[in-house]
């Protein structure tokens, strides 16, 4: 990006509503750095405690979508933030205000074959109740974790729980290895 450039995305993430943005490799001392500038953001705006607290959740827990399943690496440069196989999984995280909702993005890659599963499994968490919601994330609380998931499998559940509209997603196909998973998550 030349410098030229660099006012121009910033009056457009204005413009967008963008509140904190971050794109590039993740660590959890960086995710530690996101939440605490996020929280004193929002307290600062005198924003609902329980509102800060669920924003601070998704955050969380789509940062963790990046920290677990992003395709996009780069080896560990020794910061202490060791991830699976010494690397740094990349990803992006945008916190938005839209109207009077708070507005939590993640964007990053993942493998082509997990897209089916994750879009069937989003499909379902976006129309689901409440009551339902609550009923599912009992039941895979006490299930093993899926073949396929690094954690217990609850993240997507327990973002989809906390959203005041529906989760919104995309997964793009790029080359057959990697597909680009985005999810917005309305608070």
């Amino acid at each position: 990006m030349n410098i030229d450039g660099l006012k121009s995305l910033y009056e457009n993430l204005r413009f967008d509503g963008v509140l904190f943005s971050f794109s590039g490799p993740l660590s959890q001392a960086i995710l530690e750095g996101i939440g605490e500038t996020v929280r004193k953001k929002m307290q600062f705006e005198s924003t609902e405690m329980g509102t800060i607290q669920r924003v601070f959740s998704i955050l969380v827990e789509q940062a963790q979508n990046i920290l677990n399943y992003s395709t996009e690496t780069t080896p560990d440069q020794g910061d202490g933030a060791k991830i699976a196989e010494g690397k740094l999984r990349s990803g992006i995280l945008v916190l938005s205000i839209e109207g009077c909702n708070y507005c939590v993005l993640c964007g990053n890659y993942i493998a082509a074959e997990r897209c089916e599963t994750l879009r069937r499994e989003l499909t379902m968490l976006r129309d689901l109740s409440p009551e339902a919601l609550k009923a599912l994330y009992r039941e895979r609380r006490k299930a093993p974790p899926p073949p396929d998931s690094i954690g217990a499998g609850l993240g997507l559940i327990e973002i989809a729980r906390r959203v005041t509209k529906p989760l919104a997603f995309d997964i793009r196909p790029m080359d057959g290895v990697d597909a680009f998973f985005a999810v917005k998550a309305t608070i």
